[in-house]
């Protein structure tokens, strides 16, 4: 057998092998374990998405309450605590009027304060993202809970079909799944190397072009600059203001941040390439009778509402953030600003083209099905009898009720509340950096 010529079934289909594909080919399917014949249970659907993260899989296999994570703010906050009281650059001797000022300033009804000390009180940005640091740990374990279960509870629910012919690959689907998840885990290292080239990003953007800009008083563009870089001077995690103590503060809590929310983005990525990857092989249901509301699918309308008020959170992190940037320092923060222009809608708007494309799949079957199911009817009957008349009525509204059928996860209002956030905190942040 020459094996330039070599034929095989794989993936569903024939396949026509080069001997440079070849090689690959048996690689890949060296690391595909061999797969369990016959139907497929629900339990199998389960991925293990806890694996996305050392932590979470220490907490779910011991049953620890989710809650729990939200130590994690006392602990992000301690090395700031504790470096900023070493220096004295921890709290401001007239922080509330100082706070009111700076308030009046950033909404553009007052003039600002000349003051440009900041210390740790009075950098808002980095209390901000410690804040939500800690929450969007506590969120991001409960969306793993969520997403553990929730192919699974569909399959459970008779809205999720595996036809007999895609199970081994829905079955092989799920086992890449959890291989990425486990990679992810696997390689936290190198996530945490890449949270902390974020933090000296952030550093040096900050030391380019000085620090709070949007707080300075109004004057000219030259006065604005002078007070910015006397704002670093002064800004605790500054090497001139906290000496080492500071920087190294500052590095570890920025690391923190970054860290929770990539890890929390590289979970949504493998959790919608698994969905994106069986999309062709099963088939979804929808409750016609809508006995809870979303035809059945109020799992996903969890499981999607977890994710966007995960998102929704890190949005007030990155507008806290730019708020601190001017233009010049942009160039700094490239992966953040990505990761908060396109990473956004992708989760909001991905799952719901994914719903909307298994809707329809869902009509054009139903409607076949019943068509099958009326034709039989039919021809049981005379052609001019009232039992015929009254066959094709049923048909045609059964037909209608399943071709007007929409799932809406979300009510209008409920989109409309996000999409203005997401737009408004685009634009609010745009303004920020652009205006300066």
């Amino acid at each position: 057998m020459v094996l330039g010529s070599w034929h095989a079934v794989a993936d569903g289909g024939g396949e026509v092998f080069s001997p440079l594909v070849w090689p690959a080919f048996l690689k890949r399917r060296a690391l595909d374990p061999l797969v369990p014949d016959g139907d497929i249970t629900s339990e199998e659907l389960r991925v293990r998405s806890y694996d996305v993260e050392p932590l979470f899989r220490w907490f779910h296999a011991r049953r620890l309450r989710p809650a729990l994570l939200l130590l994690f703010l006392p602990l992000e906050f301690l090395p700031l605590i504790v470096s900023t009281a070493l220096t004295g650059n921890l709290n401001h001797p007239e922080i509330w009027q100082v706070a009111q000022a700076d308030f009046l300033r950033m909404v553009r009804l007052g003039d600002g304060t000349s003051d440009f000390a900041v210390p740790l009180v009075r950098d808002y940005p980095s209390l901000i993202n410690v804040v939500i640091a800690a929450v969007t740990l506590h969120l991001a374990f409960g969306n793993c809970r969520r997403a553990d279960e929730f192919a699974a509870r569909l399959h459970a629910q008779g809205m999720l079909r595996v036809p007999p012919q895609s199970r081994t690959v829905v079955r092989l689907a799920v086992l890449r799944a959890n291989r990425r998840f486990a990679a992810c885990g696997r390689h936290s290292w190198a996530v945490a190397l890449l949270s902390a080239g974020v933090a000296l990003l952030l550093m040096g953007a900050f030391r380019q072009g000085g620090v709070f800009s949007w707080l300075a008083p109004d004057g000219d563009t030259a006065s604005r600059r002078a007070w910015s870089a006397a704002a670093y001077q002064s800004w605790w995690a500054s090497p001139e203001a906290g000496g080492l103590a500071g920087p190294l503060a500052y590095g570890l809590v920025a690391t923190t941040v970054s860290y929770v929310m990539i890890k929390h983005n590289l979970m949504g990525v493998c959790l919608m390439s698994f969905f994106v990857a069986i999309r062709k092989d099963v088939h979804y249901a929808f409750d016609m009778t809508d006995a809870d509301g979303f035809h059945g699918w109020k799992d996903a309308r969890a499981l999607v509402q977890g994710v966007v008020v995960s998102v929704l959170i890190s949005l007030v992190a990155f507008g806290s953030l730019f708020l601190s940037l001017s233009v010049h320092q942009v160039r700094w923060t490239t992966p953040l600003l990505l990761l908060f222009l396109l990473g956004v809608p992708t989760y909001f708007v991905g799952p719901l083209l994914l719903i909307r494309r298994a809707m329809r799949g869902f009509r054009e079957r139903e409607i076949a099905r019943l068509r099958g199911c009326f034709a039989d009817l039919r021809e049981r009957t005379s052609a001019d009898s009232l039992e015929r008349f009254e066959i094709e009525n049923v048909e045609r509204r059964e037909i209608a009720v399943v071709r007007d059928g929409r799932v809406r996860l979300f009510r209008v209002k409920e989109v409309v509340a996000t999409t203005s956030v997401y737009l408004g905190s685009v634009a609010a942040a745009m303004v920020r950096i652009l205006t300066r």
